[in-house]
């Protein structure tokens, strides 16, 4: 290995460990303040009745972002088992947790993979399906959340002035992300615009040529529209709202009634929000604190407040770690398929 090669993997450990002490220093805030005692008082059935439910809407949540994937790859005209695409999903997911590189080490991972499985000369339209997955995703978290936050002013308008604008913040992140996609999706009537050319330009001088890069490849989607509204919609109204209800389910579980419904869903929403910043393992730590001090802030109890992200943190990682079970199986399946040929 060069010293060029070894720098840049201590820079991705570097980096790793950075992060995990961000989430670390993040969750503890988020409990410091739990009165223990009081925990006594709640319903361990309950508790344990969101947490199992929880966990099950979130395997549902990574079931059907596999069928996104697939719906685009078969878009592209790329055939592969469903069962394989759920298998990298999970796996993404738990690298997107656990390898250096963030979400981007879960992502080569699956392109390292689909580029073997995909067809001769797909490989590009391959790669463009996970780029497109995840900007899908944004774009569905985004504009959820900035719908929510229009429904929730009356309550935002009861926080400190510092929790109010950090959620303006978050919510301005929320279009101007909406927009970025937009502009993406619908580069080439957009760039027609000389003012839109010479920034693109200018981007592409900052970026070596990515930003022109990546709209290229979008443009292949170009004839299959259909696909790309059918995927926004899937994340919109079911994979995002699934997340939101996990919260809820949560919650429930913990007061035993219904209350702070809104609350818990601008909470969740705001601080999927805030998980996008790759200052944290898979927005480990982010998400929880930002939830946190939502809940807190609409008048729930501290108990309740740090508990809903603590446990939803909680099964997401275990939820991740399913992704570790796909890979070694993986691995011990192909060593089997390897066995019995060379017999």
């Amino acid at each position: 290995m060069g010293s060029g090669a070894m720098s840049e993997t201590v820079k991705k450990y570097f980096f790793m460990i950075l992060k995990l002490a961000v989430a670390g220093i993040l969750l503890y805030y988020v409990g410091k303040d739990l009165d223990y005692g009081s925990l006594k008082k709640l319903s361990l059935p309950g508790l344990c009745v969101g947490f199992f439910l929880t966990m099950l809407l979130i395997l549902l949540q990574n079931t059907l972002s596999a069928l996104r994937w697939q719906m685009l790859l078969r878009g592209q005209q790329i055939r592969i088992r469903f069962s394989k695409v759920l298998s990298l999903t999970f796996q993404g997911t738990m690298f997107s947790l656990f390898m250096p590189g963030g979400s981007v080490g879960g992502d080569v991972v699956k392109g390292a993979v689909l580029a073997r499985e995909a067809e001769k000369g797909n490989a590009l339209e391959g790669v463009t399906t996970i780029f497109l997955d995840r900007l899908i995703g944004m774009l569905g978290l985004f504009s959820l959340a900035g719908i929510i936050v229009l429904c929730s002013l009356a309550t935002i308008q009861q926080f400190s002035p510092a929790v109010r604008y950090t959620v303006y913040l978050l919510t301005g992140c929320c279009f101007g992300g909406v927009f970025a996609g937009i502009v993406v999706l619908f580069h080439t009537v957009i760039f027609r615009v000389k003012l839109f050319a010479w920034l693109l330009q200018k981007a592409d001088i900052l970026t070596k040529g990515g930003c022109s890069r990546i709209l290229h490849s979008v443009e292949i989607f170009r004839k299959d529209r259909a696909t790309l509204w059918k995927t926004f919609f899937l994340t919109l109204l079911i994979l995002h709202p699934i997340l939101i209800g996990c919260n809820v389910l949560i919650l429930y579980g913990i007061q035993g009634h219904l209350q702070g419904i809104r609350e818990a869903a601008l909470g969740a929403a705001l601080g999927n929000v805030a998980s996008v910043a790759p200052v944290s393992p898979g927005g480990l730590g982010t998400r929880d604190k930002v939830t946190e001090v939502i809940l807190r802030s609409s008048g729930l109890s501290p108990e309740s407040s740090a508990l809903v992200p603590l446990i939803y943190s909680c099964v997401s990682v275990l939820t991740a770690l399913l992704g570790g079970l796909f890979f070694f199986l993986r691995d011990a399946f192909s060593k089997l398929r390897t066995d019995s040929s060379g017999e």
